[in-house]
């Protein structure tokens, strides 16, 4: 996000969240396996989770699709997948997801984050999660 806000708007005090990025997420090797591992483990305890798709091109490292009654598991996929592989950021839906915490964008359109406290899992889906993350 920091990127995104010095690209959109340009100040001298900004320069510095982007000059020296190479502009990608900091994947690391294992990381692949550790996001299917992380689905494998989940789908057994909360139920049959989508198909993981790693595109060669594009703006995201991997991609699943939920539908909407399955929100609750995407809120849990997301937490597992952020504590196991913590130097990832993920979309889901207007929600950012960091190290097992859910922010959003701040009053909708602003750039800046802030912790987003109303969002919770319900407790068999925090239970799901305490042997995996």
């Amino acid at each position: 996000m920091s990127a995104l806000q010095a690209l959109c708007k340009p100040r001298p005090e900004r320069r510095d969240a982007i000059i020296h990025r190479k502009g990608a997420q900091g994947w690391k090797v294992g990381s692949r396996k550790s996001v299917i591992e992380v689905m494998q483990l989940l789908s057994g305890a909360i139920g049959a989770l989508p198909d993981v798709h790693f595109p060669k091109d594009g703006d995201f490292i991997f991609v699943c699709q939920f539908r909407h009654e399955q929100f609750e598991q995407a809120k849990t996929l997301a937490i597992a997948l952020t504590r196991r592989v913590p130097e990832i950021w993920l979309t889901l839906g207007r929600l950012f997801v960091h190290d097992g915490k859910f922010y959003r964008r701040r009053r909708g359109y602003m750039l800046q984050l802030s912790p987003a406290t109303d969002v919770h899992l319900p407790r068999a889906m925090r239970a799901a999660l305490r042997g995996i993350a």
